[in-house]
């Protein structure tokens, strides 16, 4: 127990700045127990600090490990119109703080929209005048905020900003090193691994779909082979998503051949699908420890909430990055065409609609922590693969088309290790 208020909340203060090191470190996933404990800890005690930087770290931290927590905490930070005080206005830190945590906020939160909206215009007007390292932490965040960025993508930032903290603890920092260049060569293993095919062929299938084919079928095979006994119903899950995958693949072609431009609602209801919500869902669990329950199965299939926001962040935001480099001949109708075909707008006000729609999917997928604590990891798991979207399609540019306008960042992910 805390000897008294203060105490408590400077220990509270000490768990939060810690976890959020290790997090931004990519290195959380070494001490699961112990911040799981941690969170238990800080939820439970409360904060009552005035500071804007510590309440909105606190609501960042537990909303994203799936503890609701009200947007009423930044009440305080409210004069009596009930618009955010003037007094926060200079307080950089805390307005990042502030605008990084309202983005986890979910349907009907308007405060934590205003939330962005005020943030956003200080953090705009005050990141000329800071220093390193938090000038380069907001100007990423007005880029790209922090719940929506690929953490391995965060610490390679952060582990040279770290050393510029006045709390930066070497060891914690060498750490994060080490295991930062010990993941990479196992992520470049695995993708050498599967970059391999199979050269032998499935004699009855068309020249062109035989390879696949018999790699599709071997790759079920091999996942059984992969699994205990009692986890191997897991493939027909597997088989199952492959299924409404092609459904939608095949409805698309349809489409395409019978030169049938769809309506709006028509082609996001199997666009979505194609773009792999349900398979990915599954896929992610298909390999998972004990979390990986029939119900997280179950759940990934229903293609609801997080998945179905999987494939409408996915599928739109192609969409977009796709209509604007410039569409191939054989592409099918993509969303932005339909809308603009069906409402007879231009491309500017249909791409504004689909970004609200966007913006809409990534409140469901944070409702879906709250929504769904029995299944939390396989809902962390999904929404860690929906983060990398914004990555893929930074700027409205397609690097899952043309990966080499991402070739630095992704030679410094895979191949360039960190020096020590």
């Amino acid at each position: 127990m805390c000897a008294d208020s203060e105490d408590c909340a400077d220990n509270v203060a000490g768990q939060m700045s810690l976890v959020d090191t290790l997090q931004h470190l990519s290195i959380d996933h070494l001490f699961k127990e112990q911040i799981g404990a941690a969170l238990n800890s800080i939820h439970v005690a409360g904060l009552g600090s005035s500071s804007l930087h510590q309440v909105a770290l606190r609501f960042r931290l537990l909303r994203t490990h799936g503890i609701w927590v009200s947007p009423d905490e930044f009440s305080k930070f409210r004069g009596e119109d009930g618009c955010f005080s003037s007094e926060i206005a200079n307080d950089p830190r805390g307005l990042l703080s502030l605008y990084n945590a309202a983005y986890l906020s979910t349907h009907g939160e308007v405060e934590l929209d205003e939330a962005i909206l005020f943030a956003r215009q200080h953090l705009e007007s005050l990141k000329t005048s800071l220093k390193v390292p938090l000038a380069d932490q907001v100007t990423r965040a007005l880029k790209l905020p922090l719940p929506r960025t690929l953490k391995r993508v965060e610490a390679l930032h952060y582990i040279s900003e770290y050393v510029e903290e006045e709390t930066c603890n070497p060891s914690i920092l060498e750490l994060a090193k080490l295991d930062f260049n010990l993941l990479q060569r196992l992520h470049l293993r695995e993708l050498k691994s599967v970059s391999q095919w199979d050269d032998s062929a499935v004699s009855m299938l068309p020249e062109y779909l035989r390879k696949f084919y018999l790699r599709l079928l071997g790759s079920f095979q091999d996942f059984g082979d992969e699994l205990q006994p009692k986890d191997r119903y897991r493939v027909a899950y597997n088989i199952e998503a492959v299924k409404v995958l092609s459904e939608s693949y095949l409805q698309e072609a349809k489409w395409f051949h019978h030169n049938y431009t769809p309506t709006f609602k028509e082609q996001a209801k199997v666009s979505t699908v194609s773009a792999g919500g349900q398979i990915s869902a599954v896929a992610l669990l298909l390999g998972m420890g004990e979390e990986a329950t029939i119900e997280a199965f179950e759940w990934a299939m229903r293609g609801a909430d997080a998945v179905a926001s999987f494939g409408e962040i996915a599928r739109f935001m192609n969409d977009i990055a796709s209509f604007k480099r410039g569409k191939n001949k054989n592409d099918v109708a993509s969303s932005v065409e339909c809308y603009m075909n069906e409402y007879n707008v231009t491309s500017e006000v249909a791409i504004t609609k689909i970004g609200y729609l966007i913006e809409d999917a990534w409140r469901t997928a944070n409702q879906a922590r709250f929504d769904h604590p029995d299944l939390l990891p396989a809902v962390q798991r999904l929404i860690n693969l929906i983060v990398s979207m914004p990555f893929i399609y930074d700027s409205e540019k397609d690097i899952y088309t043309n990966g080499k306008d991402n070739k630095e960042m992704i030679e410094r992910l895979f191949i360039n290790p960190i020096p020590f």
